[in-house]
C-alpha cells in the first residue's frame, strides 16, 4: 500500500520450517525490514501513515487484525467468535472507517471498524462455501466486496454496502 513516497509490502520468508509473514517498508529511497505482525499468516496490510499501518491475518487465538503505531503491533481480535473463520482483505478511506472481508462456517464474513472496536456486520450469504476475498471502500462509504461461492470453484460473488 502506498502513500506519498511511502509505501508498505507484505509477504512471507521461509524461517527453517515456518512462513511468518515479512513485513517492508519503502521511505522513498530504500525498503527496510519492519517487525513483524503478530500472526502465523498475515492476509492484507493497508498504510495511511508510517506510523498507522494495519494488517489482517490469522493468530493462535483465531482471525484478527494488528495495528502499527510506528514502533510495534497491536494485536486486535476479531469479534467473530469462530475460530475457523479467515480474514482477507482489508480497505478503507480513512484509519476510523474500514472493512474487512472474508470467511466463516456460515459462509461469507465483514467486520467493520468504526475507530473504536471492530463488529461482525450481518451480510446475505449464499451458502456455507461463499467467500468474500477482496473489498474496496469509497470515499463516501459504499464498499463493494468480491468473491466465488463454493470456495473457488463456483461463480463469482459481489456484495455491496447499503449505507456507509
Amino acid at each position: 500500500m502506498a502513500d506519498g513516497p511511502d509505501a508498505w509490502a507484505l509477504g512471507h520468508q521461509y524461517l527453517g520450517g515456518g512462513f511468518p509473514p515479512l513485513v517492508e517498508q519503502w521511505n522513498g529511497t530504500e525498503w527496510s525490514i519492519e517487525p513483524s505482525p503478530p500472526f502465523s499468516t498475515a492476509t492484507d496490510i493497508l498504510a495511511f501513515t508510517p506510523s498507522d499501518v494495519w494488517t489482517t491475518g490469522i493468530a493462535s487465538t483465531g482471525p484478527g487484525f494488528a495495528r502499527w503505531n510506528g514502533t510495534s503491533w497491536t494485536h486486535i481480535p476479531s469479534p467473530s467468535l469462530n475460530r475457523s473463520a479467515e480474514l482477507f482483505s482489508l480497505s478503507g478511506p480513512a484509519t476510523n472507517r474500514l472493512f474487512a472481508v472474508g470467511t466463516q462456517d456460515s459462509g461469507v464474513l465483514i467486520e467493520q471498524w468504526g475507530g473504536a472496536s471492530w463488529k461482525v456486520v450481518p451480510a446475505p450469504s449464499p451458502g456455507s462455501l461463499a467467500s468474500l476475498l477482496d473489498v474496496a471502500r469509497t470515499g463516501s462509504g459504499l464498499a463493494w466486496a468480491v468473491g466465488t461461492i463454493e470456495n473457488n470453484f463456483g461463480g463469482p460473488l459481489i456484495e455491496r454496502t447499503c449505507r456507509g
